[in-house]
């Protein structure tokens, strides 16, 4: 980091501190970093009966509790980007509201709970009324000076497709433009430069494709099926001989375990759906060298470098989520010694959730563990429960 990308992005992080900051919630938020600091970092290797397998759906409810709270938080449908131990609930994020619907729509149906539903149907009214003309979503909390956003359009698109799919009004016709724009703003190259993060492209906006693939399998729309597969292919093509990629392009930020794992994700989700079979074997390579750190250690670090060597001592807990995904979708496709990892990695996150501290984070699902790691410091981000809840349904299932 040279000295002027330092200062700005320091200069950056004091103003989002000082947006976020509430005395009365600082108030609360210090007790319950003192109890975290005197509990310490919970044993990755504690054998506890109470993080069993056997109390996983406990722990699911409490997850799927806390979601409830995060969207009862805001007044507008939308769900509370995160709970923050030095300023309480954030704004309603509208990238991850679309992706937790999909969660919200099935936990419903297989646990009979239809207010979560309700909770799926309010969230997807509420990102319809957002959607601009062109068929984009603008990122970020829905500012005056936010722009259109490739990533955040394409995590929305999996809410409107699932709410679509269950007969919310108005949701395929928003999906359908969304995934129109999404095509038309694509470069020749399969990636995307305009309306991406910092003007660059990502090998993690195979998150965007899967969404895409998605819409194709729905639609037949072959505009949206050609988009996918050449964003899917141009990721594919950054991966390096030990199977990490280049091309992340995070800026300042570290290459955390969730940008890794967003790639391997959509990598498999797009081959599976657009029968693409070298795409799984890509992201089957990528996660090799994790599993077989798991074979000799009982987690994965919060961050890596390009050759799978960790430079982060915290965790990355909701990557450990995603990666429990991944895993799962790698051993449903024809490797199954991925089950045992995945059921490994949602122990371990079972170790890092309160199921009776305050309700602010009974069943939250912290940014790093411990909290105070780099990925979301302090913070319980939304998304990182909705992917503990998706891994741990697939585990129950």
């Amino acid at each position: 980091m040279n000295s002027s990308s330092g200062r700005r992005y320091f200069t950056n992080k004091l103003r989002q501190f000082s947006r976020e900051i509430s005395l009365g919630a600082l108030s609360r938020g210090v007790p319950m970093l003192v109890s975290q600091w005197r509990e310490g970092r919970k044993s990755s290797g504690d054998s506890s009966p109470q993080f069993a397998a056997e109390r996983a759906e406990e722990y699911l409810t409490a997850t799927m509790k806390w979601l409830g709270q995060a969207q009862d938080a805001r007044p507008d449908g939308g769900i509370s980007a995160y709970f923050s131990l030095y300023g309480g609930f954030g704004p309603s994020y509208l990238e991850t509201t679309g992706y937790i619907i999909p969660t919200l729509i099935a936990y419903s149906r297989s646990r009979g709970k239809p207010e979560y539903f309700d909770r799926a149907s309010r969230a997807t009214q509420w990102l319809i009324e957002l959607q601009d003309k062109s068929g984009g979503f603008p990122s970020g909390f829905a500012a005056p000076e936010d722009d259109l956003a490739v990533f955040d359009t394409g995590q929305i698109l999996f809410g409107l497709l699932a709410a679509a799919q269950s007969g919310v009004d108005r949701a395929m016709d928003s999906a359908t433009r969304a995934g129109r724009w999404l095509a038309e703003v694509q470069e020749r190259e399969g990636h995307w430069v305009r309306y991406a993060y910092e003007g660059r492209p990502h090998v993690y906006y195979t998150m965007v494709a899967w969404a895409l693939a998605q819409l194709a399998v729905a639609s037949d729309d072959a505009q949206v099926r050609a988009a996918a597969l050449a964003n899917a292919r141009w990721a594919a093509s950054q991966q390096l001989p030990v199977g990490t990629f280049d091309q992340f392009n995070l800026g300042n930020r570290p290459t955390f375990l969730h940008f890794m794992a967003y790639t391997l994700q959509g990598l498999i989700e797009v081959g599976r759906r657009l029968d693409a079979p070298e795409l799984i074997d890509a992201a089957e390579r990528g996660s090799r060298p994790l599993l077989q750190q798991l074979a000799t250690q009982p987690t994965l670090a919060g961050a890596y470098d390009k050759d799978w060597r960790p430079t982060a001592t915290y965790e990355c807990v909701t990557g450990l989520a995603q990666m429990s995904l991944v895993f799962q979708a790698l051993a449903e496709v024809k490797w199954p010694e991925y089950r045992t990892a995945a059921w490994q990695l949602n122990r371990r996150i079972r170790q890092t959730i309160s199921l009776d501290g305050p309700p602010e984070i009974c069943g939250a699902v912290k940014g790093s563990e411990p909290i105070w790691g780099k990925y979301l410091r302090f913070r319980y981000p939304n998304w990182a429960a909705k992917f503990y809840a998706d891994a741990q349904m697939g585990e129950l299932s």
